[in-house]
């Protein structure tokens, strides 16, 4: 069998377009696919706030730009509030407000990484896709198996 892609036509903002797509079959799973990449971006905040919970004590015998250095207590909670973000994620329970948080602490991991390298828990490109996904979540939502899917 031969593999060609079809052309789909399609309406978006009044204007008739075709997409070609090699397997318009599987066209309706992309909220499974939307809701992949929300999981995979909490379980990497889990990750990231476990990994800073484990090494709050280096952490605050860090010091860092503009706030010194960050006491134990600040450091637990910075774990606690990227561990609650990603558990979100992973329920999808409001996934555009947590993208936008986990967006934040994804940066932060890209600029810390290169100074901090020891207690910033995944490589700056990691970082860098975690900032993309997470940004694509903001745009396209939850996806499939989440709380917040519109009604």
């Amino acid at each position: 069998m031969l593999l060609s892609a079809y052309a789909l036509p399609y309406t978006k903002y009044g204007i008739l377009s075709r997409m070609f797509s090699l397997f318009p079959e599987i066209l309706f799973l992309e909220p499974a696919g939307i809701a992949l990449l929300r999981l995979t971006a909490g379980i990497f905040l889990i990750y990231i706030g476990y990994s800073v919970w484990l090494d709050r004590r280096a952490i605050a015998g860090e010091r860092f730009p503009i706030i010194g250095h960050m006491p134990e207590w600040l450091s637990a909670i910075a774990a606690a509030a990227q561990v609650a973000i990603g558990t979100l994620l992973v329920v999808g329970a409001w996934t555009q407000l947590m993208a936008i948080l986990g967006a934040i602490v994804a940066l932060k991991c890209f600029f810390l990484g290169k100074k901090y390298g020891g207690i910033v828990p995944i490589a700056r490109s990691a970082s860098i896709l975690l900032f993309v996904i997470l940004l694509a979540l903001v745009v396209m939502g939850a996806g499939a198996f989440a709380f917040d899917l519109p009604l």
